[in-house]
């Protein structure tokens, strides 16, 4: 069982890596490829009898919930493709491992907007690298 979970969180790594630098070029998620990661994701959870509507996973897609509450709220500030991301990964590994990742993933992200503040810089900061990192080290901590 357990190395099924572990497929499933490196396709969750595979796809981020993916996310990450298409966010960086192009400024944007494309959904066509975050629709084929949740359905391999679905694949994966259900050949490996993971529990597709299991208490961990479902309370995993809070935070991801609330992202979208602001990303709509706030007229994208927050992009809903960033949050649509954050929801299926805490699908994928449940509440702590997705507030773990996201608390990592902010506290990089807030470095680099100090950066660019104290540097006089405007510009949109792509959020999908960071949430990346958070994700990697996450699952670094879990397994290693």
């Amino acid at each position: 069982m357990e190395s099924v979970e572990f497929v499933l969180q490196m396709s969750g790594l595979c796809y981020l890596v993916n996310a990450s630098v298409d966010d960086v070029r192009r400024k944007r998620i494309d959904a066509r490829i975050l629709a084929i990661f949740f359905a391999v994701s679905l694949v994966i959870i259900c050949v490996g009898r993971l529990g597709l509507l299991s208490h961990e996973r479902l309370l995993g897609m809070i935070p991801g919930g609330i992202l979208l509450c602001i990303s709509r709220l706030s007229k994208e500030a927050i992009g809903i493709g960033d949050a649509t991301v954050v929801l299926w990964l805490g699908y994928l590994g449940g509440i702590w491992f997705c507030l773990n990742s996201l608390m990592i993933a902010w506290s990089f992200c807030f470095c680099m907007a100090l950066g660019m503040f104290v540097m006089g810089k405007k510009q949109a900061i792509p959020f999908l690298p960071f949430l990346c990192t958070g994700y990697f080290l996450s699952l670094y901590a879990l397994y290693v």
